[in-house]
């Protein structure tokens, strides 16, 4: 058994390891290889090993009119059970029925000034244990299994997850059916299924992990498979070599408004083949790396996430990052020069980039970072970002952004950030800021504020949808307080309020977790919405929701 102890020292800014790990290993929490050995351990008794939780739930929720749409009022009652079972002190089994998330701390809103989808992390409890496993891909760009494809517009009935390690080999394996989801005014209907994966791991070498992957869905008569490899070759401090390989057939299944936008024809999806390569070397003092990436239109996970298909990706990166032991007031610069051609699957040029940054760390744990980016697109066909129209053609961007951020573990802390160039063939200017306060252990209040103003040059493009606006200057707010309080260590509460000028909504999540006794909580959630600004439509109501829910757990250990 491997051992690794670390202290943080606040106010020294300093974090000390045992054993000592020197500064060639990145991220020294997770190279286990470079842990101490553990010995000495004898008599030890298996804890208990099953566990049954419960749930009630009871609410409200009220949903305004919208247009020539009637208000809907629901009542909220359920009931649910979660099951965990360790087969093996190393290998678990959980089930759940009728699973409820009304305890969900609600999304962070994003305004997307791109051509593509928004990426949302997921927020779930039952997802997030272990979701590293399951982890197949490019991270926010690429990934074969994202969890949040499941359970969203449609409820889970029940299913099972099966986690953890049988000899040398790491298991995640889990199903779970969904229900069909009525059509309303806001979403197409989707049909419910069977949702399945499997993941396996092994290290068959030192430094060496080998693994594959499993998606399946089967809903409505369709079905979508994707089969995948990957593998990683650590070697040195924090080198590596990794890549993986993935093949989707699909069947029928709708991937709904998750799927990437085309940038390929219609008629041209290719062989449902995706893959990556990736090297980086580092040392203490160096890194570079290069990769390869190749998504093609026809790649089409339905559990999955694809922010881009129809291109092949070439990444180089080369950096330095030089630690200042003697001085008194700087830490460490982190400088990079980065660089990545985009072409589609017949070799035409979509986007290229380089982008040069440089991330000063101090010796008090403020940061400040400046960065100039280079970047040119391709457009084959019109497109639009927020509502404005993008004509067919060329377009090269030059910006750049300088970003502060002081040391969170004070009692004021303070982030802010400004960014200007070129963008869409008009002008680009972003302001954002934060601040967070600690009183102490009992509050945090922190504020977050992203302001944009752009002006693009207009586009009279016919053959664009009706709601592509023609106006190219325009600007977007995002503002957001969040509220963290505790009474104790049993009683404590969060509020989440946001608004922005896109969607004119002001939305506020308060959750209130009273842990009555270990492992068992009582939660009590508040989620609206205001609508505010002009009223389109005057049969619309301006608040959009209003739920108020109450959830009772209890576990019971066996």
């Amino acid at each position: 058994m491997g051992i690794l102890l670390e202290r943080t020292i606040r106010r020294k800014n300093e974090m000390v390891y045992f054993p000592h790990i020197g500064q060639e290993v990145r991220s020294a929490l997770t190279q286990v290889s470079q842990y101490a050995t553990l010995t000495g351990l004898e008599g030890l008794r298996r804890g208990r090993y099953m566990e049954a939780k419960p749930f009630a739930i009871a609410g409200r929720s009220v949903a305004g009119r919208r247009g020539n749409t009637e208000t809907a009022t629901e009542t909220l009652t359920d009931l649910g059970l979660d099951f965990k079972y360790s087969i093996t002190s190393n290998l678990t089994l959980d089930a759940t029925v009728n699973p409820d998330f009304a305890q969900v701390e609600a999304d962070n809103v994003q305004i997307n000034l791109t051509r593509f989808s928004l990426f949302f992390p997921e927020k779930r409890e039952f997802f997030l244990e272990r979701a590293g496993l399951f982890d197949f891909g490019d991270a926010r760009e690429t990934v074969v299994f994202f969890s949040r494809r499941i359970g969203i517009d449609n409820d889970i009935a029940g299913g099972a997850r099966l986690t953890g390690q049988a000899g040398p080999l790491s298991i995640g394996a889990l199903s779970l059916l969904t229900e069909d989801a009525p059509r309303d005014w806001s979403r197409h209907a989707n049909p419910g299924g069977l949702n399945s994966v499997v993941r396996l791991r092994a290290d068959p070498f030192s430094r060496t992990t080998v693994g594959g992957i499993l998606t399946s869905v089967d809903a409505d008569g369709g079905f979508n498979r994707v089969l995948g490899s990957d593998f990683q070759v650590r070697f040195g401090g924090s080198s590596s070599v990794s890549g993986w390989i993935a093949r989707s057939w699909d069947g029928g299944v709708d991937q709904g408004a998750g799927a990437a936008e085309a940038t390929g024809t219609d008629d041209d999806f290719g062989t449902p083949i995706a893959g990556a390569i990736q090297a980086d070397l580092r040392s203490s003092l160096l890194a570079a790396g290069a990769g390869y990436r190749r998504i093609p239109v026809g790649f089409d996970p339905a559990l999955g996430f694809v922010l881009r298909n129809d291109m092949q990706r070439y990444i180089g990166s080369v950096g330095a990052h030089p630690r200042f032991e003697r001085s008194t007031w700087a830490r460490q610069l982190v400088s990079a020069l980065r660089g990545e051609y985009i072409a589609g699957l017949d070799g035409t040029r979509q986007s290229a980039a380089l982008a040069f940054s440089n991330l000063l760390s101090f010796q008090t744990g403020d940061r400040a970072s400046v960065a100039i980016v280079r970047r040119s697109e391709s457009l084959a066909r019109p497109s639009h970002i927020q509502g404005r129209a993008l004509a067919a053609g060329e377009y090269d961007f030059t910006g750049a952004e300088v970003r502060f951020t002081s040391n969170d573990s004070r009692e004021f802390s303070v982030r802010g950030s400004v960014a200007a160039g070129d963008f869409w063939g008009g002008t680009r200017t972003q302001l954002s800021g934060g601040l967070m306060w600690k009183t102490g252990p009992h509050l945090t209040v922190s504020g977050d504020y992203s302001w944009n103003d752009v002006s693009l040059p207009v586009q009279p493009l016919a053959d664009l949808p009706p709601d592509v606006r023609q106006d190219g200057d325009f600007t977007t707010r995002l503002v957001s307080v969040t509220i963290l309080g505790a009474v104790s260590r049993a009683l404590f509460a969060n509020a989440l309020i946001q608004y922005d000028d896109v969607s004119n909504v002001v939305q506020a999540n308060v959750r209130i977790n009273w842990i009555h006794t270990p492992g068992s909580d009582l939660f009590v959630v508040f989620d609206t919405g205001y609508l505010t600004g002009d009223l389109l439509d005057p049969r619309t109501e301006r608040w959009q929701r209003r739920t108020g829910v109450v959830k009772l757990t209890y576990l019971k250990a066996f």
